[in-house]
């Protein structure tokens, strides 16, 4: 073998490894945000039904973490609650509001967070997270980015849109830390429920999912199409 071919057959492989190097990191990107896939024989359930959209989707939801304090529920938290507990039977509000005195900082307190009961160590419950979660994330998380999703915490594990690039993170609740997570509760270690938080603009329902030919307030503002979604959301805890 002369040294010229040599070079040319090395010169391959070191093009052929960074090659195979960014199809794995790509793949590795792509399963970090997207749920796992359910194991042989879990349950399967459908997805939600997804609306026409006439423009394109926000290119990212900011992070903008609660400030103030508000006794009234954002329309666009209220709809997205109403939708997951009616497309999904058997799963449970766990609260929108929460007292301004009550814990530390958290869009609760400004009616734009949604604690959705569904329990990870249930299986039909998992089934329902994943199938909600592969609709929200699917496309690079387009409709978490129409809907104004800043984060996501189920299961100890946080998935934040404004930095997807991270996929899901592990999650300890500041009240957790620095001890075992069995010794810490279900509920602070967001195992029984889902908790979204809404960027402001996704909490009042005046992002692009509201600005299609299936929403009826054709002002953005949701308020139409969720005249009646109140009913039955309003809390004063979550976790």
């Amino acid at each position: 073998m002369t040294l010229h071919a040599a070079g040319r057959r090395t010169s391959l492989r070191r093009r052929l490894s960074r090659a195979a190097t960014a199809v794995a990191a790509a793949a590795a990107a792509v399963v970090a945000v997207v749920p796992l896939a359910a194991p042989a024989g879990a349950v399967t359930l459908p997805m939600p039904a997804t609306p026409r959209f006439v423009t394109p989707a926000e290119k990212t939801v900011p992070y903008e973490p609660q400030t103030t304090c508000t006794s009234t529920i954002g329309a666009g938290t209220a709809w997205f609650a109403r939708m997951a507990v009616r497309t999904y039977p058997g799963s449970t509000n766990m609260g929108i509001l929460r007292a301004c005195g009550s814990g530390g900082q958290s869009e609760h307190k400004e009616g734009r967070a949604f604690d959705w009961g569904v329990d990870a160590r249930v299986a039909r419950e998992g089934a329902m997270a994943t199938a909600m979660h592969k609709w929200l994330l699917k496309d690079d998380a387009e409709i978490a980015r129409r809907l104004g999703i800043m984060y996501i915490i189920f299961n100890d594990r946080i998935l934040s849109v404004y930095r997807l690039q991270d996929g899901w993170r592990p999650y300890v609740h500041a009240s957790c830390r620095g001890r075992a997570l069995s010794q810490c509760s279900p509920t602070l270690r967001h195992v029984d429920h889902v908790h979204y938080s809404f960027s402001r603009a996704g909490g009042a329902g005046r992002t692009s999912f509201w600005q299609g030919p299936d929403a009826v307030a054709p002002s953005g503002k949701g308020l139409a199409l969720l005249q009646d979604s109140l009913a039955g959301v309003r809390s004063s805890a979550g976790a």
